[in-house]
């Protein structure tokens, strides 16, 4: 395909670049342009178009020597050279054919019509009814093959080709999805470059299904996108992990769990599930301490968080009552430790806590921590410990079998 409308130019540009000065006597710069120190013109009608290189010290790249002109060719930064100047720039030569002029608006060597092919290619410039776009490279005209390159080489003079196909240059895998690397410039400027990523793998392309594998499938940039999972440190083996320590991952590591939020990664009782105690430590890692008694309770939990037990504390809960008897103004209840606590009127010994004393909070019976049952009568109360049964209180009319004043208590096997 030849690009017609660049070939009209090419065409009018003959006329004026006879005489237009450009690409005549070396060292001459045309009409609205002046001489730059390293041999190249730039335009003053335009802006600054000076060199983009810097004014002094060593260039790093060819962009450094650019004079952003065509006809006198691309500027190399070779600071080794010993044709380079002091930023290490080396001029470089016309880019056309001696028989050839040059172009600075359309960046082309336009052909001299008596000699149609200046590059002696078989392919005549447009400018002289031919196909060539490039009449200054043998390698570049509407007959050559196109060849899958980097550098944007449009070999075939039609821009909608980057690759050949015969030989199946620029898709090596098959999968009908060309090389990125391939690519021409458009007549807009744009590039028509391929798109497969990777062109060893028929399953990687612009079509591809992503994987989660660790490569780009779908060639748009992003590596197993969609596909990860998070997973969080678990050094406890809790099942919940740290939220300062995550990764992304297709399948879970060692030693990592599906969930977070553990504020104590070394203590497998304390996580996001954990059991508030009364303890000053963050059980549940709300970022709460001992919260709310009501969740706590006494019974669960005594003489922590303020909690108190209405008789004691056994271990770490209270000690609750299995069984209670009241007498005519004394009461007794008996523990599911086995231990027995009475209170109210004790005058007659009747609380079993060595005293003859009214006792207005439960008091501890001595001697007793089997208790199996409980009775009590008006002043005096039974319970049976173990296997013996011991009896407290008034005795007048032998309630408390054998009376014996001096004791509060007496055991009947």
């Amino acid at each position: 395909m030849v690009k017609t409308s660049r070939s009209v130019a090419i065409m009018e540009a003959v006329a004026a670049i006879a005489s237009s000065g450009c690409g005549g006597e070396p060292g001459r710069c045309p009409t609205g342009t002046q001489q730059l120190a390293d041999g190249g013109c730039a335009r003053t009608d335009a802006g600054p178009m000076q060199d983009s290189g810097p004014s002094t010290g060593p260039c790093a790249r060819a962009s450094d020597c650019d004079d952003r002109l065509f006809c006198n060719g691309a500027e190399r930064c070779e600071p080794g050279n010993a044709s380079a100047d002091a930023r290490g720039c080396v001029a470089a030569t016309t880019p056309c054919m001696a028989s050839q002029m040059c172009d600075e608006d359309l960046d082309l060597c336009v052909t001299d019509c008596s000699e149609p092919d200046a590059d002696i290619d078989g392919d005549r410039s447009p400018a002289c009814g031919g196909g060539d776009c490039d009449d200054a490279n043998p390698a570049v005209n509407s007959l050559a093959n196109e060849v899958c390159d980097e550098e944007g080489l449009d070999e075939d003079c039609n821009w909608m080709t980057i690759h050949n196909a015969e030989t199946n240059d620029g898709d090596r895998d098959g999968d009908r999805h060309i090389d990125d690397r391939c690519f021409n410039v458009r007549e807009d400027g744009t590039e028509n470059r391929g798109t497969d990523c990777d062109d060893t793998v028929p399953t990687v392309n612009a079509a591809g299904v992503e994987a989660c594998n660790g490569a780009d499938d779908n060639c748009d940039g992003r590596v197993d996108e969609g596909l990860l999972s998070r997973y969080y440190r678990d050094d406890d083996g809790d099942l919940y992990g740290r939220d300062d320590d995550m990764v992304d991952a297709c399948a879970r590591p060692a030693d990592y769990t599906v969930v977070g939020g553990d504020c104590d990664d070394d203590d497998r009782m304390i996580n996001p599930a954990g059991r508030e105690t009364c303890d000053g430590v963050d059980q549940d890692c709300d970022g709460r301490v001992d919260e709310e008694a009501e969740e706590l309770g006494t019974r669960e939990h005594c003489s922590a968080c303020g909690d108190e037990c209405q008789f004691a504390c056994g271990g770490t809960s209270c000690d609750l009552a299995v069984d209670v008897e009241v007498g005519h103004s004394h009461g007794c209840a008996r523990m599911a430790s086995g231990l027995v606590y009475c209170w109210g009127h004790g005058a007659d010994g009747q609380l079993g806590d060595g005293a003859f004393a009214t006792r207005t909070q439960a008091v501890r019976v001595i001697d007793v921590s089997d208790a199996r049952d409980l009775a009590t009568g008006a002043s005096h109360m039974c319970v049976v410990d173990g296997t013996a049964v011991m009896c407290f209180g008034d005795s007048s009319v032998r309630q408390a079998v054998p009376w014996a004043p001096e004791a509060q208590h007496l055991c009947v096997l």
